[in-house]
Formats: C-alpha cells, structure tokens, sequence
C-alpha cells in the first residue's frame, strides 16, 4: 500500500523530473569546507577590526582618546549650547514691569521725558529676567 502511495506521488511530477527525488544534496569536498570555514573567520575578522577602528576614532566627552587632546569643536558647541540654555531660562523666568511714567515721564507731547526714559531703561537692564517696558499713553 505504501508503494502505491510513492507511485502516485511519482505520478504527479513531470516525468523528466522523476529522477530528482533520488539524487543527494551536494556536498562539498573536505577541504573545500575548511576554506569556507576559514573565509568566514577572516571576513568577521575583517568586521571586527573596522568596528574597532572606527570606536577608536569617535571622541567621548569632547576628548580625543587617539591623541590625547580636547576637541575645541566640541567645546564651542557645548558653550552655545550652554548660553542658549540660559537664554532660554532667563527668558522663561516670571518678567517684570517697568513703567517709564513711574520716572516722572508725562507723555503729554510738552514736557520732556528724556531722563524718564534713560532712567527706565537703565532699571530695566538691570533686571535678572524678562522685562516689560511700559510707556505712557500719548
């Protein structure tokens, strides 16, 4: 009965390929397999050694590990970096109001102001954080 079954099988494929059921896998001779193996260990060699390569060339910290030396590239940018921060944070912090009529300045279009506003601006610029500058209506 299991015959039978074979036969069918045999029955459904094309009959040019009715052969290929009894031919083993290649397999490739001894030495050629130990030259496979051996390619293989110099290619992940190779890798390796271009990955350490490449580690060793990248900087930590702004230090160049290589030469021994900080990278003033990376210096700069970290101080930028740094001074935007603390522009950031003295811009964000609660702002303060200066009004120039609290100098003496009248607005009125008569009386000069001048002093009143070079007073104002100086208190202003003084201030820590953000600072509104308000002027008088007129």
């Amino acid at each position: 009965r299991q015959q039978s079954h074979t036969s069918n099988i045999l029955n459904l494929l094309p009959k040019n390929d009715t052969h290929s059921l009894s031919k083993k896998p290649i397999s490739l001779p001894t030495s050629m397999a130990h030259y496979y193996n051996l390619f293989t260990v110099f290619l992940l060699w190779v890798l390796l050694m271009f990955s350490w390569c490449e580690a060793s060339r990248s900087s930590l910290n702004g230090f160049d590990h290589s030469y021994g030396r900080f990278k003033s590239d990376s210096l700069i940018k970290r101080r930028d970096d740094i001074t935007r921060l603390k522009s950031f944070v003295r811009a964000s912090l609660r702002s303060t109001t200066v009004s120039v009529s609290d100098f003496g300045a009248k607005g009125d279009g008569k009386t000069d102001d001048t002093q009143a506003f070079m007073n104002a601006w100086k208190k202003a610029c003084s201030s820590n954080g953000a600072v509104n500058l308000l002027f008088p209506q007129g």
